[in-house]
């Protein structure tokens, strides 16, 4: 078996009060996965400060005992497209220092992503994919009918993910009218509670509350993150289309940089769609090499026996 090398890039706050746990449960499930060896996490604004993200995601390295892998901080706010960080430094290098041979998993705003292509056009043609969770191509395909226009890792940087997606490279988009298709429930979570081990009873501590706000509405909660991190594990689990793709954004001033957090918080930025609403180009005016692969449809009981085998390392009959 040929280990994929990562890198990941994302906002991680399982362990923040009333955020998405999400981004966690996606990098407990890469460092559980034999089939990737995760080489570096950087993190952005979005669920939460960027400060407040990146001890989150040490902490989670702490409890995985995986310290070994290095944290870089990026962007504070989508104003920081473009600046230098200790992100972008070491995405560039990375993917430079070993072409073709790094997969790129971006779970967050993209603005990270999109300042390392402005600073090293050059690193797409040394990176071998781009994995990106985000994105609303259907919204006639969305489970929850809440009127839901775009999703929020790409509402809050519409000009960095139009950057993304414009570039020739292999890209794989997996949106919210995938992950809505599945539901994480109760008899989920106490799965992962019985087994016991110390990942699972950080998980069950802070999958627990989340759970219990997401029922409010419905019957359980999307698990949006693992689930566009799974296509790298088993692709058999996805359909799909190849596309071009546009994102609608608004013009800002870059002139003034601070280190506030400035984030569209929850569904409202998503009702909103002046940032992030995707466009779908004709083929007749898009290149192969800019398609990118839309994942449409994701077999639901299948992808929750793998989340569950990988957070607790235990197979679910």
């Amino acid at each position: 078996m040929q280990t994929k090398r990562i890198l990941i890039d994302a906002d991680p706050a399982i362990s923040i009060p009333r955020s998405d746990i999400d981004d966690g449960l996606a990098i407990f499930m890469a460092l559980n996965s034999p089939e990737l060896s995760v080489e570096g996490i950087t993190t952005v604004y979005g669920n939460s400060s960027l400060e407040k993200v990146t001890l989150v995601a040490r902490d989670i390295l702490k409890v995985a005992e995986r310290q070994e892998i290095p944290v870089f901080k990026g962007a504070y706010n989508k104003k920081w497209l473009g600046i230098k960080t200790k992100a972008t430094e070491f995405l560039i290098n990375h993917i430079l220092e070993n072409p073709n041979e790094i997969t790129l998993v971006a779970l967050g705003p993209l603005t990270n992503v999109g300042s390392a292509i402005k600073q090293k056009p050059e690193i797409i043609d040394d990176l071998k994919q781009l994995l990106i969770m985000g994105g609303l191509v259907f919204p006639e395909k969305l489970r929850i009918r809440f009127g839901l226009k775009t999703e929020f890792n790409i509402a809050n940087d519409g000009f960095a993910a139009n950057i993304v997606f414009s570039q020739p490279i292999e890209t794989t988009l997996v949106g919210l009218e995938v992950t809505t298709q599945v539901l994480f429930k109760d008899v989920h979570y106490l799965a992962i509670k019985n087994a016991n081990t110390r990942i699972s009873k950080y998980l069950t501590k802070h999958i627990k509350p989340w759970l219990t706000l997401s029922k409010v509405i419905g019957k359980g909660f999307n698990p949006h993150d693992p689930i566009a991190l799974a296509y790298l594990l088993d692709k058999s689990l996805f359909k799909s289309v190849n596309l071009g793709l546009s994102v609608n954004y608004k013009k800002r001033d870059f002139s003034k940089i601070d280190k506030k957090y400035r984030t569209g918080r929850g569904l409202s930025l998503m009702f909103a769609a002046k940032e992030g609403k995707i466009t779908i180009i004709p083929d007749s005016e898009i290149s192969e090499k800019k398609r990118i692969r839309v994942c449409t449809e994701v077999d639901e009981q299948k992808f929750l026996k793998l989340l569950l085998n990988r957070l607790i390392k235990w197979k679910i009959l």
